[in-house]
């Protein structure tokens, strides 16, 4: 059993859900509560939707969530302005927790990653974690 972080854009929850339930019917643990919040419009939500205070909580469990994985898997499909999934790719690099890509490679940091798939599909075919 091995504990995942799946980091991503919060509007692509739906989608990332699937890829979710397919590590828990493996056995694993996907430890990304935010793919759980839920919200009326996940693709509309912001910042400012929340007070700082809530947003800091927000970051420090999923720093928290991090610490606890076994690996972090970057979802890079979707095209976001909020830049929080690559704080997360950052903390986990800096934390030498093992980072693997799924989607294009959108800024020089991406290349630092040895794990890189272009779809989940690919992931769950080539790669056991």
């Amino acid at each position: 059993m091995k504990k995942i972080y799946i980091a991503g854009w919060f509007g692509s929850q739906a989608r990332l859900r699937k890829e979710k339930a397919r590590f828990e019917r493996r056995g694993d643990v996907v430890t990304s509560s935010w793919l759980q919040e839920k919200v009326a419009d996940p693709t509309k939500i912001t910042t400012t939707d929340l007070l700082p205070d809530s947003n800091q909580l927000l970051a420090a469990k999923d720093f928290w969530e991090i610490d606890e994985s076994d690996v972090v898997i970057i979802d890079s499909r979707d095209v976001s302005d909020r830049g929080g999934r690559e704080v997360e790719l950052g903390y986990a690099l800096g934390h030498k927790i093992p980072v693997v890509l799924i989607g294009p490679r959108r800024n020089v940091f991406h290349y630092l990653l040895r794990d890189h798939y272009q779809t989940w599909d690919e992931f769950f075919k080539e790669h056991i974690l």
